[in-house]
């Protein structure tokens, strides 16, 4: 009677979520999560960590119903705020708990699923779209370019006009693009120029120079 007690709560809190042993208020919690996973009633992921299931639909839906905190962010993100203009099955979430990330991944392996999970200290800047939270459009562009995945972040600024590109190029100004001493100011800069036709400086590098024409030719090709 307890166990089928402990199972209602459980469902009514977390079910379509991860949870951990650890977040459970209840002095049997271990006892009865084993148990219950015995009868398969929830599935244990990895390192004390359960799904409660429910019924899913897609990754969406599981990103959206599952309980814990994490923040949609690069590519993915990128995807939500350009209409998937450029399509990936790829997933990448940032989460602050290493635990949490780690079961997540295993959780997403099981599933099929290709999630890349990133720990980050301190959470992007975000916001809600769907029951997702996900990095803001300036915070997304600013980590594409520095993921080197030129074409996500310009066809955002393709799709949104309305982006104030004076204030994402300033924010862009301390982080340098991986691999390079080019900070991310002058490639946004410059890939900006090539899509509104105004005037820019160079880049230094010539190979990023090309890098980024090419993404913004194949933007405006699929545009």
């Amino acid at each position: 009677m307890k166990l089928r007690q402990f199972y209602e709560d459980l469902q009514d809190r977390w079910a379509g979520s991860l949870v951990k042993v650890q977040y459970l208020d209840h002095p049997h919690a271990k006892e009865y999560m084993y148990r219950l996973a015995r009868e398969g009633l929830v599935e244990n992921v990895a390192w004390g960590w359960y799904w409660v299931p429910a019924q899913l639909e897609d990754v969406w839906d599981f990103l959206a119903n599952d309980k814990n905190f994490k923040v949609i962010a690069g590519q993915t993100a990128a995807s939500l705020w350009n209409g998937d203009f450029v399509h990936r099955e790829l997933y990448l979430v940032k989460v602050k708990d290493r635990s949490y990330g780690q079961a997540l991944k295993a959780f997403g392996e099981g599933k099929g699923w290709d999630l890349e999970v990133e720990v980050a200290r301190k959470p992007p800047a975000y916001t809600k779209i769907d029951g997702l939270l996900v990095e803001t459009i300036d915070e997304t562009i600013l980590d594409c370019l520095s993921r080197w995945a030129f074409l996500d972040a310009f066809a955002i600024l393709h799709e949104h006009p309305e982006i104030d590109f004076r204030t994402v190029a300033k924010q862009g100004y301390w982080q340098r693009l991986p691999g390079t001493h080019i900070r991310l100011k002058p490639v946004l800069e410059y890939g900006y120029s090539r899509l509104t036709g105004r005037k820019s400086r160079p880049l230094a590098d010539p190979f990023v120079a090309r890098e980024v024409e090419e993404a913004v030719e194949k933007v405006m090709e699929i545009g």
